[in-house]
């Protein structure tokens, strides 16, 4: 199994991969985090069994099995220093001259995102190798991004403030296999995603 790079959905697994792990010991388990690129090449060559990602139109245009699992909040991340750091929701214009720093698939969506939800007036974006640096300029530079809850930079940081807002866009995350992968652990996982009803 392997998650995407640069999002955090295994936070949400961990509960499930213990599970299959006291459940079936002798099952051998791999895990790993790669790009997108990287986890569509590998379900094709049939090196990756399941792939848990972003909800992105090229899994479904490649022909692969999508199982939706989970929307997830959005949120705008700012540093404590940052003039939106003491609101908890946000307003039209408040985004209006801010820079947003983003790592690829979301470099492209910031029109997608805010559209009609917030001005965006002279918004600058800026495409980031890594959720590392974005978080990097949020600190250095007083810019902004976007994450989500189960990001471990956020979680009990004191150098962060995170403001949710609504918006039809929101981060969904998949498992994506391979309709000629027969392998049975594939069903042994989604049962218990079902189950446990993430």
């Amino acid at each position: 199994m392997v998650f995407q790079t640069g999002y955090y959905s295994e936070y949400m697994f961990f509960e499930i991969i213990d599970e299959l792990r006291e459940s079936w010991p002798a099952l051998k388990l791999n895990y790993n985090k790669m790009p997108t690129t990287d986890q569509h090449r590998g379900l094709e060559n049939g090196s990756i069994d399941m792939a848990i990602g972003l909800e992105l139109p090229h899994w479904e245009e490649a022909g692969f099995k999508i199982k939706k699992l989970k929307k997830e909040e959005t949120l705008i991340v700012v540093s404590n220093d940052h003039r939106l750091a003491q609101k908890d929701h946000l307003e039209y214009n408040d985004l209006c001259g801010e820079t947003f720093y983003l790592t690829s698939p979301n470099g492209y969506q910031v029109d997608r995102i805010f559209k009609d939800v917030f001005c965006l007036d002279d918004v600058r974006q800026v495409e980031v190798t890594s959720s590392e640096i974005a978080y990097f300029k949020v600190l250095s530079e007083n810019g902004v991004t976007i994450s989500n809850p189960h990001d471990p930079y956020l979680l009990n940081n004191p150098y962060y403030h995170s403001i949710p807002f609504e918006s039809e866009y929101s981060d969904s995350y998949v498992c994506v296999t391979n309709p000629n992968n027969t392998n049975p652990v594939i069903k042994l996982f989604m049962d218990l995603i079902e189950d446990g009803e993430l």
